[in-house]
């Protein structure tokens, strides 16, 4: 199978048995599953022994087996970023633009029949739109930069 996530394996106790192929284009989403004769020969054949650590990038099929009676891995996952989650930061920078200060909140936001509601969310998607559409992508790019940095500590 291949994990639509990375994946960092621990050996913690014993010996596995790994295989792994190179990912298969467009296979990447999601949880899933392959038959090994449909992925040929792996790209690695390796045996993990404790303190090993294997890195296993988002979508590389792979296949583990015991060698011995007891063996103990942990499996450390890491979301990768997105795309949706670098257009989610600079929409969610965009929202703390002062265009967006003067409108009231919500009495009841699941009242979609209110006009008032519906002409307000016109407006304000509206302007978003503009402000999406006159994004400096470049400098947008160095600010979502830095800003995973001071996310990650760096």
């Amino acid at each position: 199978h291949h994990d639509p996530v990375d994946v960092y394996v621990i050996q913690i106790e014993g010996t596995k048995d790994w295989r792994i192929w190179e990912p298969v284009p467009g296979r990447r989403a999601g949880k899933a599953s392959h038959r090994p004769e449909d992925l040929g020969r792996p790209a690695i054949e390796t045996t993990l022994r404790a303190g090993d650590v294997l890195y296993l990038p988002c979508g590389t099929p792979h296949a583990a087996a015991a060698k011995d009676q007891v063996s103990l891995h942990l499996s450390v996952t890491v979301e990768p970023r997105r795309w949706r989650d670098l257009l989610a930061d600079t929409v969610q920078h965009l929202l703390q633009a002062p265009d967006f200060d003067g409108f009231p909140h919500l009495a009841d936001p699941a009242d979609s029949a209110d006009p008032g509601t519906a002409a307000a969310l016109a407006t304000l998607t509206g302007r978003l739109a503009e402000l999406l559409a006159g994004t400096d992508t470049a400098a947008e790019t160095g600010r979502l930069r830095r800003a995973g940095r001071a996310r990650a500590g760096a």
